[in-house]
């Protein structure tokens, strides 16, 4: 799920930012489910 669409924004976007942003949300999406299998909340 997702992987092409992620190969797809990768590729769409020429700018940095854009890859920061990416890269942010992939981290921030795996705190979150680091948190909920370890039960931080």
């Amino acid at each position: 799920m997702g992987s092409g669409r992620l190969t797809r924004v990768f590729h769409s976007s020429g700018s940095p930012e854009s890859v920061v942003l990416v890269a942010l949300a992939l981290v921030l999406f795996a705190v979150v489910v680091t948190g909920n299998l370890l039960g931080f909340w």
